[in-house]
């Protein structure tokens, strides 16, 4: 068996039941493993409760005083862990099976494995419905659609990786904001020859975002998109495979980008407040609130 880390990235966040579950499965899989955490710029009450885990549990805690975001943080716990695989988790992450270490060991001949998220009907509350319907809808797919094409759409909520594969490709640390590093990381991985597998090994997000900060962060996914294609950080092949900028380049060619923005002067508000206060979000007014704000900002670029 390879030795087992474990990387949690953390921000403001109590780890203290996941790091147990996580803990007592890989005792009980009598295995060699670490647990390392890595505080992306928590306040120090966060800190300091996450600190006590590390006699508790013997965590390796790792603490920057600066947010230095999504990539960075994942770089460097890679560059923490010791040579074998690496299962990345993200804080707010709830193990749903009681075998999850044991069926990620049964797959450790593969180079990368994600094991994929799981939303409860527990979970919804109509402040939540835009994250919760999204989630279930458009994330929770099974292994078998997952594998169909398995670079894209990468998420890197909970997967297993090979600590040798990180010295060939790595998270872009330019993409500061969120959104879009990890489907990056998917194609980097993909143009190096390297096919992630995808298992049925989920985990429960169990901090749902609110719709107000939800679209907030789909709208600062789509800025970085904006900014990937202007630093001309990878090729047009990785932009000309995302959804939304294929959608647009077609309606460009067609010259119909201005119906879009015609649509989007007139029903932006309208379209926004449904997103927000519904309790039963339409998932196809969320698409085009998402076109619509790519166009309007590259229009903004011209």
């Amino acid at each position: 068996m390879q030795f087992l880390n474990i990387c949690i990235p953390c921000f403001n966040h109590n780890v203290s039941k996941l790091v147990e579950e996580l803990y007592t499965q890989c005792i009980n899989e009598n295995i060699e493993f670490q647990i390392i955490i890595f505080e992306d710029g928590s306040y120090a009450e966060s800190v300091k409760k996450n600190s006590l885990l590390i006699e508790k549990f013997n965590v390796k805690h790792i603490v920057s005083e600066k947010n230095v975001g999504r990539s960075a943080a994942r770089n460097r716990l890679a560059k923490e862990a010791k040579k074998g695989k690496i299962i990345f988790l993200d804080a707010d992450s709830r193990i749903y099976h009681s075998d999850f270490i044991k069926t990620y060991k049964q797959y450790l001949e593969h180079k990368i494995v994600s094991g994929g998220r799981k939303y409860l009907p527990e979970q919804y509350q109509k402040t939540n419905a835009l994250r919760y319907k999204y989630g279930l809808l458009k994330e929770t797919k099974t292994p078998k659609e997952r594998n169909k094409y398995p670079n894209t759409g990468f998420a890197t909520n909970n997967f297993m990786i090979d600590s040798e594969v990180f010295e060939i490709v790595q998270f872009n640390e330019s993409l500061k904001n969120y959104g879009h590093e990890d489907s990056l990381f998917g194609y980097e991985l993909l143009k190096n020859g390297i096919k992630i597998s995808h298992i049925d090994n989920p985990v429960v997000d169990e901090d749902i975002e609110e719709n107000s900060i939800f679209l907030h962060k789909t709208e600062e996914g789509i800025k970085n998109l904006i900014l990937i294609e202007k630093s001309q950080i990878t090729d047009k092949e990785f932009i000309n495979e995302i959804k939304i900028t294929k959608i647009a380049k077609r309606l460009k060619k067609l010259k119909l980008i201005f119906v879009i923005r015609f649509f989007n002067s007139i029903f932006k508000n309208k379209i926004k407040r449904h997103l927000l206060n519904s309790s039963n979000p339409n998932l196809f007014l969320f698409d085009f609130y998402k076109l619509s704000y790519y166009c309007t900002l590259k229009n903004k670029e011209q």
